[in-house]
């Protein structure tokens, strides 16, 4: 099982992610038969893992944008 958590601040500039896996442990539990004997397997893993990162933009969020005066005097006259 994996969870995480994402906060956003400052107006969206600052990103924090956290996320841990694994978070129960995996175990195996088996029995091989063979003719002569039988073996059982017990196995636990235990590889969680938690990771943390920060993301910062730098700069302006807004993105600029030029707008042109069109003047349509011509295209009406034109007609």
């Amino acid at each position: 099982m994996t969870s995480g958590l994402k906060v956003s601040l400052m107006e969206k500039k600052l990103q924090i992610n956290a996320t841990v896996t694994n978070i129960f442990a995996q175990r195996y539990r088996g029995e091989l038969y063979f003719s002569d004997n039988t073996q059982y397997m017990n196995n636990y893993w235990d590889g969680r893992s938690f990771r943390l990162s920060v993301n910062y933009t730098f700069g302006s969020s807004k993105k600029k944008i030029s707008k042109k005066n069109i003047n349509f005097e011509e295209k009406e006259r034109a007609q």
